[in-house]
């Protein structure tokens, strides 16, 4: 189940979110499991990572699962984090008693939409992926120049649009919830290819 909140005045579709959100839990055994996300912009979440993370800078995605301590809200904040319940430390705390809860997914929709910032991971992922195939393959020469895409289709298979981006970080989000790290980059490459195999699974 997956409550949304969404702060800004950008739509996006809740029956999508739900689509995969319900995809990558059925797929980790987890169908009861419960989260948030709270859909936020460039501010709120700026805030966010520096409060939390001590990083004094906008980011794509927050997520805070509900077995890990949530560090407390500063002081200088906490009587506007209390009014803002997108944004409310005791509300995370209190969900977090029910067993099935994994916790709580912030998304700066205005990240998502500057779509040339994650046009390098995606290519990274097209490289990769050729690279497994040359690895693999036990074809010619000749074989495996034909892996490589035409330079001017290039620009256009590594293209993502908006909301492919946002439904990306939900699922990246959703990864931190059940437990997986990016602070490697090994486990930055793992997620990220998890993140490309559900994408094509449950988005379209």
């Amino acid at each position: 189940m997956l409550e949304i909140k969404n702060t800004t005045k950008q739509k996006f579709c809740h029956r999508k979110a739900r689509q995969i959100t319900a995809g990558v839990l059925n797929f980790y055994k987890l169908p009861q499991a419960e989260v948030s996300l709270v859909v936020v912009g460039d501010q709120k979440i700026k805030t966010l990572n520096r409060d939390f993370h001590g990083q004094n800078k906008t980011t794509d995605v927050l997520s805070f699962p509900a077995d890990k301590k949530i560090p407390p809200i500063p002081r200088h904040l906490k009587n506007s984090a209390q009014k803002d319940k997108s944004f409310n430390k005791d509300k995370s705390s209190n969900l977090a008693n029910f067993n099935n809860y994994l916790g709580e997914i912030f998304i700066n929709i205005q990240e998502a939409a500057r779509v040339h910032k994650y046009q390098f991971l995606f290519a990274e992922i097209v490289e990769r992926a050729r690279d497994e195939s040359r690895s693999k393959s036990k074809t010619n020469i000749k074989s495996k120049t034909n892996l490589q895409p035409k330079s001017h289709l290039q620009p256009k298979s590594r293209s993502k649009s908006r909301a492919y981006i946002f439904y990306f970080l939900l699922v990246h989000g959703l990864l931190h919830l059940i437990g997986y790290q990016d602070k490697t980059e090994q486990g930055r490459q793992t997620m990220i290819a998890l993140g490309e195999k559900f994408m094509k699974k449950w988005y379209n």
